[in-house]
């Protein structure tokens, strides 16, 4: 105990000085590589994804859209907006001629500037992807939007997905779900039409939204959301899938192959749908107001396992009782449906709104929103279960105030406190939630920190605040208190120093789970090197430690969201990265590797330990032209040759701008698996070869 603490404290102790900042990328199959590697959260990648789609004009941009920019603080953000007040729109070039932004700053945001089209312009993206073992057709996206004369906004946004079965029905007597089984289907993930006139925004379709510190209501993937997102959202399953999600048959393909896996169908967020109104930064006098409303009718898609039948179980919690087991989704032929997202199972009706108001460098701000829930199939029947993201028994909401001071000398404030409403079994009603965030930074340091506390009772699926990868009974920001700390800090000599600090307890006694006062702590250190032209070397420590007074192990590794009742672990990793630049244009090389130890279930005080390489070559022959090869070693146990998962992942990428309407990317993948465990023998495809096809044109 004596060493992990004094660890601890060491890394605390750091974090005043640094913490981790934004990996540079230029699109989106760099935020891809870099999660898949485990550099970025699935949050953080979806954050991402987002921004490099909408992008920010400089231009027009709000003080919150400036925050959410990597690497821009609020002190640069304040700087833009004065420079921007009195000299007119601003761009790139002219933040960096004003020493605003450094040069190596400004390419880094690149990615996710855009200008604002004057005029009309439609832009459509098809993407679409296979494996060469696959027997299915191929899953695909298809997205256009279009900006049009008088204010308006077009969007669309169609997924064809295979592995979803139809919408079934729920069987009274047999207290079963019905399907006609799986076919290809194509869903309407978006589509929108906006109309705006100065501060006044109306939109009919689909829709997300987010204000303060995320604490009552964000459904978009913003890191400073600030009222409506029209952002298109999809997400490339990184690994296969299992082709067979039916059992029960005596013959066939599930019988003959069951570890055949195909290309994973193509993912998206369910927003809002219905209509959305905002009056946006109104000025009266020195007040500011904002006001959002919004009226949503969804018909959302859930996770199979998470439904119960309440004629049959009175409290899910009673995981014991068999009665509590969710329904069987049966087809026609009577096979057994596994592992599905089931569609159009429940409608949602959701009602609210932010007012706002500012006076000079201090915010106000009212958040609230009311949802019901209805079940197209077994109406007053069905359920969620207690570990579903949406509460059960009925109506739910959530309402919070928020305040914030701004720009006091590049110091700011924030502060929302939140109560969530609902009716879900033993969960007295609803529970309270608060978040406070201060921020510092100037051109070479940022420091942020936040303290937070959600009680036992919080339940509010439309929460997304800073939290721990915990989850009980659904919801990550729930049975938690904890100190976020991060900070950033470019030194003398070209170095950077960055870090960041995550330390939580478990207020209250769960049912099932830990005794209130399990603490926990993620932290991370890195440092990068910049004195060289053509070498960049970095170097850092993560580690994740799960009951600080426990022994380790005795759990399972969190490097993603789990369960903390049931995955308590600890991750330690030493980590190396370092680019070489070749040539400025024709050859620039990462190569990037780590070390970790992991604790596992069942392992006792035994931590498995995992080895990784990344090698990434990036060359642009032609100015048009950027080709990416990247090849990628894990083998996660590298003392256990019998129990280890080991592959090798080669990946070939070329994207040319044929023209300015015309960008062309065509990528290859080979997955081979090279453990002997008994499940990879008898894999197929073993190597995996897959292609992906992505064209966007703008007219």
């Amino acid at each position: 105990m004596g060493g992990r603490a004094g660890l601890v404290v060491l890394l605390l102790a750091a974090s005043a000085r640094a913490a981790i900042d934004d990996e540079p990328v230029r699109d989106e199959r760099e935020v891809d590589a870099l999660e898949a590697r485990g550099d970025l959260t699935a949050d953080h990648a979806n954050g991402l994804r987002s921004l490099l789609r909408e992008g920010v004009d400089l231009a027009t941009a709000s003080r919150s859209e400036l925050l959410g920019l990597p690497g821009v603080g609020a002190a640069r953000a304040d700087r833009i907006l004065a420079l921007r007040a009195s000299h007119g729109p601003v761009d790139l070039a002219s933040l960096t001629a004003a020493g605003v932004l450094d040069e190596a700053l400004a390419r880094r945001l690149e990615p996710f500037v855009r200008t604002l089209p004057q005029g009309w312009q439609v832009t459509v993206r098809a993407l679409s992807e296979f494996t060469v073992s696959d027997d299915l057709a191929p899953p695909a996206l298809l997205s256009a939007r279009a900006v049009l004369p008088w204010g308006l906004l077009a969007g669309v946004e169609l997924v064809g997905t295979r592995l979803r079965p139809r919408a079934p029905r729920f069987e009274v007597p047999a207290g079963t779900l019905a399907t006609a089984g799986f076919e290809y289907q194509v869903n309407l993930a978006r589509g929108f039409v906006q109309w705006r006139a100065g501060p006044v925004r109306l939109v009919a379709g689909t829709f997300s939204l987010g204000f303060a510190e995320h604490l009552v209501l964000d459904t978009t993937r913003a890191v400073a959301p600030d009222g409506l997102l029209l952002t298109d959202d999809f997400r490339r399953g990184v690994a296969l899938t299992r082709r067979c999600k039916l059992v029960g048959a005596t013959s066939g393909p599930c019988v003959d192959q069951p570890e055949h896996f195909v290309t994973p169908d193509l993912a998206w967020h369910e927003p809002f749908r219905g209509l959305a109104a905002s009056l946006e930064h109104l000025a009266l006098g020195p007040l500011a107001l904002s006001a959002t409303a919004f009226g949503s009718w969804q018909t959302r898609s859930i996770y199979q396992y998470e439904l119960y039948d309440r004629r049959r179980c009175a409290d899910p919690h009673a995981d014991a009782e068999r009665a509590c087991a969710p329904p069987v989704v049966l087809t026609p032929e009577g096979l057994r449906v596994v592992d599905a997202t089931l569609p159009a199972m429940f409608d949602e009706l959701a009602l609210g709104g932010h007012v706002g108001a500012a006076v000079g460098r201090v915010s106000f701000g009212v958040t609230g929103y009311g949802a019901s829930p209805t079940f197209r199939t077994g109406a007053g029947q069905l359920d969620f279960q207690e570990w579903s993201r949406w509460p059960n028994g009925g109506p739910f909401g959530a309402l919070g105030a928020d305040v914030s001071v701004t720009g006091l000398h590049g110091v700011d404030l924030f502060l929302e406190a939140a109560r969530s409403v609902d009716h879900a079994v033993g969960n007295g009603g609803g529970g309270y939630a608060l978040e406070q965030r201060t921020t510092w930074s100037n051109d070479a340091h940022l420091v942020e920190l936040s303290l937070r506390f959600y009680d036992l009772h919080f339940a509010n699926p439309y929460a997304r605040p800073i939290s721990s990868p915990d989850e009980y009974d659904g919801q990550r920001a729930r049975n938690e208190a904890g100190v976020w700390v991060r900070s950033s800090s470019r030194l003398p000599g070209r170095w950077h120093v960055s870090s960041r600090v995550d330390f939580w307890v478990t207020p209250f006694d769960e049912p099932s789970g830990p005794r209130a006062g399990v603490a926990n702590v993620y932290a991370l250190v890195r440092v990068d090197a910049g004195q060289w032209a053509r070498v960049r070397p970095s170097a850092w420590v993560d580690v994740r430690v799960r009951d600080l007074a426990g022994a380790v192990g005795g759990g399972c590794s969190a490097v993603a969201p789990l369960t903390q009742a049931t995955c308590p672990g600890d991750l330690y990793r030493l980590a190396a990265r370092s680019e070489f630049e070749v040539h400025p244009r024709w050859a620039q090389v990462v190569v990037e590797g780590w070390l970790s130890l992991v604790s596992e279930p069942g392992a006792g005080s035994r931590l498995r330990t995992d080895g990784m390489v990344w090698v990434d070559v990036r060359s642009a022959p032609l100015e048009s032209v950027l080709v990416r090869a990247r090849t990628r070693w894990l083998d996660e146990d590298l003392g256990d040759a019998a129990a280890s998962a080991a592959s090798v992942w080669s990946s070939l990428e070329a994207t040319w701008q044929a023209a300015r309407w015309l960008r062309l990317t065509a990528r290859t993948d080979v997955v081979a698996w090279v453990d002997r465990r008994p499940s990879t023998l008898v894999r197929r495809p073993n190597p995996e070869l897959r292609f992906l096809l992505d064209v966007t044109t703008t007219f």
